[in-house]
């Protein structure tokens, strides 16, 4: 998939770097394409970073913030093991423009104000259509704010059928969720303490999904991932900051109902 990307940001300059897990094929790695992001590949690119100058333990923080966030998103998923599947919907990806993203699939926007820097951003529909079509996830949207030590995105993902309509047990199918979710998080280097199941409402709609405290590079962190349906397609708003308030209170701030 193809995103917009800030090139002068790269985890490694700080000596960091992805490693590790193989579901869905394996998720961690280098791409020689750095403007290739799939989400669920072998081959995932480094991430950008701000060029503004920051504290070396602010900038840590917030590589490891967005290493947590996309560490661990959708790869696991394995929806298709409850129903049949159902006839394809037609996707139409996000666009961004002057600091708003809009999915008028998902009938939702981001509006981002001070302090919020936007980092990737879909610029290519034919590119994203493509990648979910390979049953690839593709990070539609990531920003993050230094002075709330704070990363917010959003991923789309093909799923193998209209879960909303098929009538699929969510309760069943999160569960089946959780172990696989702690698993990948544990093997991108984020020690897990607690994982719970939670809600939130968010552009007008309640979603499901969880919370979880860790501990990655000897900072606590909070990470909160909340799933929309539509269609044959899954939308995963996701945020990670110090603080689990600070988390949802981002997603609950920046995304509304279009």
């Amino acid at each position: 998939m193809q995103l917009k990307k800030d090139d002068d940001f790269n985890p490694a300059d700080d000596g960091m770097s992805q490693g590790g897990s193989s579901i869905s094929g394996g998720m961690y790695g280098s791409n020689s394409d750095p403007g290739y992001y799939s989400y669920g590949t072998p081959n995932q690119p480094s991430y950008t970073s701000p060029s503004s100058p920051v504290s070396s333990g602010v900038q840590k923080l917030v590589i490891i913030i967005c290493i947590v966030i996309l560490g661990g998103l959708l790869a696991y998923i394995g929806i298709g093991q409850y129903k049949k599947k159902y006839a394809k919907s037609e996707y139409i990806p996000g666009t961004y423009s002057n600091n708003v993203y809009q999915n008028e699939y998902f009938g939702i926007q981001a509006k981002f104000g001070s302090g919020w820097t936007v980092k990737q951003y879909p610029y290519d529909s034919a590119a994203i259509k493509k990648t979910l079509d390979n049953d690839q996830s593709v990070i539609e949207l990531k920003a993050e704010n230094k002075q709330k030590i704070a990363v917010v995105g959003f991923v789309v993902q093909q799923t193998a059928y209209n879960v909303k309509e098929s009538g699929t047990d969510m309760n069943k199918m999160l569960d089946s969720l959780e172990d696989d979710f702690k698993e990948e998080m544990e093997a991108s280097g984020y020690t897990v303490s607690s994982i719970e199941r939670d809600s939130i409402t968010i552009a007008g709609e309640k979603c499901e999904g969880f919370k979880i405290i860790g501990v990655m590079g000897g900072i606590k962190l909070s990470l909160v991932q909340y799933y929309v349906f539509k269609g044959n397609y899954m939308g995963a708003y996701t945020a990670s900051s110090t603080s689990e308030s600070i988390s949802k209170q981002s997603l609950s701030d920046i995304f509304t109902a279009k």
